[in-house]
C-alpha cells in the first residue's frame, strides 16, 4: 500500500529486526538506518512488549504494526538530490562510529555516504556479510602472493568488479596498481549517477 511518494507501508513480523526488514523489502540489510530514520525509531526499534516505554513514546514499534519503507529511487528523474540518489547511513571516522553535535550517532549522506560505502566495499573481503555473500572485494585473497604485473592486474580487476557491484556506480576508470613495499596500492575512479566522480585508494 503506497501512502506517500517517497515511502510505502509494510507489516512487521514477530522477531523482525530492521536488518531483516531491509533485506526482505529493499534487498539490502545495510539500508536499515534509512528505515529507522524514516520512522523516527530508537533502539531496540521493534519489540514484542506492548508496555515498552519506547512504544509509548512512539520511538519503538510493536511486532505486527505497519512500518514505513523507503520507496524505490528513480535516479533518471531531474531534480533528484545527492541525498536521494546516494542515501544516508551511519557515518564512520577511521572505521568507528562517532557522535554528532546533539550526541546522537553521526550520519553520512549524499556523496560522502556513497564514498564511504565504496571504501568499505573495497576494504572488506568478499563473503564477510551473512546476508550478502557477494559483498566485498576478492582482491584481498591475493595478499601475500609474489608481486608481479599479473597479480597487480588481477587485484585491479577485482576492485573494478567490487565497485561495479554497487548499483549507484555506472563505470570505473583510471585504475592503477603499483607496489608499495610489501603491499599493493590501488588507485581507481568510480563514475556514479549524475556525473559524480569519486577517486578512491586502498592498500592491499
Amino acid at each position: 500500500m503506497r501512502t506517500a511518494a517517497n515511502w510505502r507501508a509494510v507489516a512487521t513480523h514477530h522477531n523482525d529486526t530492521l536488518q531483516k526488514l531491509a533485506f526482505r523489502e529493499l534487498q539490502s540489510a545495510g539500508r536499515w538506518p534509512e528505515i529507522a530514520i524514516l520512522n523516527g525509531l530508537r533502539p531496540p526499534y521493534l519489540s514484542g512488549d506492548p508496555l515498552h516505554p519506547g512504544i509509548i513514546a512512539g520511538q519503538v514499534l510493536l511486532y505486527g504494526e505497519p512500518i514505513k519503507i523507503p520507496a524505490p529511487i528513480t535516479n533518471t528523474l531531474s531534480g533528484v538530490t545527492p541525498i536521494q540518489a546516494f542515501g544516508i547511513d551511519l557515518g564512520l571516522t577511521d572505521g568507528l562510529l562517532t557522535a554528532d553535535t546533539t550526541g546522537d550517532l553521526a550520519l553520512a549522506s549524499g556523496i560522502p555516504n556513497l564514498k564511504q560505502a565504496l571504501e568499505l566495499r573495497l576494504r572488506n573481503e568478499i563473503g564477510c556479510l551473512q546476508f550478502h555473500p557477494r559483498y566485498g572485494n576478492a582482491a584481498g585473497r591475493l595478499k601475500g602472493r609474489k608481486q608481479n604485473g599479473n597479480i597487480h592486474l588481477l587485484m585491479l580487476r577485482f576492485c573494478e568488479e567490487t565497485l561495479l557491484a554497487d548499483p549507484r556506480v555506472k563505470g570505473v576508470s583510471d585504475g592503477t596498481a603499483t607496489a608499495s613495499g610489501d603491499a599493493v596500492l590501488i588507485s581507481i575512479t568510480a563514475l556514479a549517477d549524475g556525473g559524480t566522480v569519486l577517486k578512491l585508494q586502498l592498500e592491499i
